[in-house]
């Protein structure tokens, strides 16, 4: 079982909202972290 977690260069949203495209962005111009749509901020997947 995958535990997904927040953490400096990781990101969980449950969907794709025009604030969580602005937030890509910044991450592939800053951090080049990763964003997991999908998935609640308590790690459940959607």
């Amino acid at each position: 079982m995958i535990v997904y977690q927040e953490k400096d260069n990781v990101e969980l949203k449950r969907e794709l909202t025009d604030a969580v495209k602005k937030e890509i962005v910044a991450f592939l111009n800053t951090m080049n972290g990763t964003i997991l749509i999908g998935v609640e901020d308590d790690g459940g997947v959607y």
